[in-house]
Order: C-alpha cells, then structure tokens, then sequence
C-alpha cells in the first residue's frame, strides 16, 4: 500500500496514493458552497475494501482552544460537515449533472472513484493531546445520533493519536508543529 502525504493545518495526513479527494478542492463544490454548504477534509477508500471513509480532521492541540471549551461547536458542526459531505459525494452515484461534474472533479486525485454507491463510514479525528476519553465517546454518541437517518456503515470520533487509524481506516497522522 503506498500513502502520499496531505497537509493539513498543522496536521499531515497520509492517505491511499490515488484513492483519495478533497471535495475543498473541487470546482463543482466550489460552486454550491456559497448557499451553505460545508464538506469535510478528505475522502479516501482504504487499500483493500471498497467502503467509503469521508473525516472531518480538528486541530485541538498546542496553543489552541481546549477540545473542553468546543465541545459545544464540534456537536453542532461535526453533523453538519458529514451530512453534507454524505450528500455531496452520494449525488455521483446518482448521476445527475452536479453529481457527473462532482465525479470528474473527484477524479483528478482518485481516478479509480467508485462507479456504483458503496458503504460510508464517517470519522472525525481531533488532534487533542491529553484529553479524558469521554470527550470522545460524548461526541461520538452526539454524531451518530444526529447522523442515525443516513445508516452510515460506521461513526466515529478518536483522537488523533489512535491506534485504529491505521488499523482500521488505513491512514496515518502526525502533527507538524510550525519551526
């Protein structure tokens, strides 16, 4: 499996080479993003499988607000970004003309985009540092509760320092201080 490294803030993120988008980075999306619409960091298909994994990636970490003092944004914000996303990325599946234009943008950096719908699965990770784990599992519980209408494969919220990213999302992350 061969990764290639996206920046992100402060965070670098490896993801499966050609089998990744950014929906920021579209035409298409920047077209509709004036009425509101929000997306989330990245899309990738894990080397392997063909579910869908769309992450939404915060920055919480040294010299920012405490994941404490947000937890209030992050609950409205986090389904908001997915469910848009679900519903962005769920339209080239339907082939309509915004769905076809969204594909072709999609497929600049993964060529191989899944021709039929396939499961999604949503995460947010959260560059947190030290932080107790109930943080997480309130946010998780809030997110798959306001996400529960989309039957997402999976949901979920981990801190970006979890072992699961890369066992079960296929991704690494590592933050990058500025010198």
């Amino acid at each position: 499996m061969s990764l290639t490294d996206v920046q992100e803030d402060r965070l670098v993120v490896s993801l499966p080479e050609d089998r990744y988008f950014r929906l920021e980075k579209s035409e298409t999306y920047a077209k509709v993003k004036a009425h509101a619409l929000t997306e989330v960091d990245f899309g990738w298909v894990k080397d392997g499988e063909d579910g869908l994994w769309l992450m939404e990636l915060k920055d919480y970490g040294e010299n920012r607000p405490s994941i404490a003092s947000a937890h209030q944004k992050l609950r409205n914000r986090l389904p908001k970004n997915i469910a848009h996303a679900v519903l962005l990325v769920s339209s080239t599946w339907a082939e309509t003309p915004f769905g076809l234009n969204l594909r072709q943008d999609l497929e600049d950096t993964f060529p191989d985009f899944p021709e039929e719908a396939v499961p999604i699965r949503a995460v947010a990770v959260i560059n947190a540092g030290t932080v107790d784990q109930s943080s997480f599992w309130a946010l998780t519980t809030a997110l798959r509760s306001a996400l529960s209408a989309f039957d997402l494969e999976m949901v979920a919220v981990l801190p970006a320092s979890s072992n699961r990213l890369e066992e079960e999302l296929g991704i690494e992350i590592q933050y990058d201080p500025p010198e």
